[in-house]
């Protein structure tokens, strides 16, 4: 056998200081554009059930989108079930089942509670949060890998209507004419509404910044990315949004193997946030 055959027969490999690495498969670097792609899709979707939905207290618009994110979840639930190899790891099952527990209990509230019509309302917001959430966790158990694509939609669209809600403030005369309150409310019309925004944003802001790989740029961008989501969190003037945030970050510090990382990106964007 010459030493040419034995070249060309040899396996693609690259050489790097201390250790083989096997050559970039075919189709993966198109892996980089299909996350990116689901990612702004997400985030898409995310910001128009926001700005077409609305807050929860607005029946008129809430009730049709409850309906379809009900529906289209149970598609994906449905889907998903037929699609799943025998044997598969569902993860977040006790998770899903603990939300739809919680939403029964809300349901079953409306025996005692002193207004059943607004538990009634409360009850089928959350058949359709849990619906959506069960979704979500599905999709992961047959695409591992979108997870990423999930998360990085949250901290777009978490960008995208914290910063609307900061314009409000800014161009009050054409964004919130209305509006006499000084707390960030807009687009939910709730100010606990987009603080929770907020806060959901900045855990994934620490993720995002945080992580060891991924484009570089990104990375640089989740610094004011969580700055903004602490200056809407402090401005939302909202308890429970700040305690969700800390409740988040400690939990986050404790369970992801980041914290230095971790640390670093909230120092920067809190010093920030404090500047302005």
């Amino acid at each position: 056998m010459s030493a040419h055959a034995t070249e060309a027969e040899a396996p693609t490999e690259i050489l790097t200081p201390g250790h083989w690495t096997q050559a970039p498969r075919p189709g993966v670097l198109r892996e980089p554009y299909a996350t990116a792609g689901a990612t702004v899709a997400i985030a898409g979707l995310l910001c128009m059930a926001t700005f077409l939905a609305g807050g929860g207290l607005n029946l008129a618009t809430m009730t049709t989108f409850e309906l379809i994110l009900t529906l289209l979840s149970g598609a994906i639930l449905t889907g998903v079930v037929v699609l799943l190899p025998a044997g598969a790891r569902t993860w977040g099952a006790w998770a899903i089942g603990l939300l739809f527990a919680f939403t029964a209990l809300t349901a079953v509230s409306v025996s005692w509670s002193v207004a059943p019509d607004a538990s009634w309302q409360d009850a089928g917001r959350m058949l359709s949060y849990s619906a959506a959430f069960a979704a979500a966790a599905a999709l992961a158990w047959i695409a591992p890998g979108g997870w990423r694509a999930l998360l990085g939609g949250i901290v777009l669209a978490a960008v995208t209507v914290c910063t609307y809600a900061l314009l409000t403030k800014v161009l009050p005369n054409h964004l919130d004419v209305h509006d006499t309150y000084a707390r960030l409310q807009e687009p939910y019309g709730y100010w606990n509404a987009i603080g929770l925004t907020a806060a959901m944003g900045a855990i994934g802001c620490l993720w995002l910044g945080a992580r060891r790989n991924g484009h570089a740029l990104l990375s640089a961008l989740a610094y004011p990315a969580l700055g903004l989501m602490l200056v809407t969190v402090m401005l939302a003037y909202s308890r429970g949004a700040l305690a969700a945030l800390a409740i988040g970050t400690v939990a986050w510090m404790a369970l992801v193997p980041l914290r230095l990382r971790g640390v670093r990106v909230l120092a920067v964007a809190a010093l920030g946030a404090h500047g302005h």
